[in-house]
């Protein structure tokens, strides 16, 4: 790994440690470098600010997690479930992110997970574009609200939910 993508990664857990006890507009600069270990030129040759920290950990994680696709085609109720648990693994920390109000920043990087697996197989040309916005829109807000409401549906219940919708096509 680069001293580049290495420092990143530092900054990365130094602000998501931070931020599990303290409020996120009052995290500076400073307290990240320091947490991480690097100097505010560091961080500024590979941030600009706190929100491209997130934004270069969400589109992280789920870029770990569309490699997690080996398939040409994707099979949508496994992906829908796949994403119901990984959500749900993520529990405290999508909670550390709404009550910061820092969700709509997960909403680019889920948008292209979820764009990924409809372009894939079956799916490539069946929703229209404005269909795919509405759909991508949808399953982030259950997602979300799974989360939020600690769903007491499994994610192969709630997959089984979405797809009752999407039936209705």
């Amino acid at each position: 790994m680069k001293q580049s993508d290495r420092s990143k990664q530092w900054i990365a857990d130094a602000l998501l440690l931070l931020i599990k006890d303290n409020p996120y507009h009052r995290i500076s600069i400073t307290d990240i470098t320091t947490k991480a270990g690097v100097s505010r030129l560091t961080f500024y040759r590979n941030f600009e600010n706190k929100e491209d920290i997130l934004q270069f950990h969400f589109d992280r994680v789920f870029s770990e997690y569309i490699s997690s696709f080996q398939t040409y085609e994707i099979d949508l109720e496994q992906a829908l479930c796949q994403c119901f648990n990984f959500w749900g693994n993520l529990n405290s920390d999508i909670k550390v992110y709404l009550k910061n109000d820092l969700h709509i920043l997960m909403y680019r990087p889920f948008g292209k997970y979820v764009n990924y697996v409809l372009s894939k197989g079956k799916y490539k040309d069946f929703f229209t574009p404005t269909q795919q916005t509405f759909i991508v829109g949808g399953l982030f807000s259950s997602m979300l609200s799974y989360v939020e409401n600690e769903s007491k549906q499994t994610p192969e219940q709630a997959t089984k939910a979405v797809l009752e919708i999407l039936k209705h096509k």
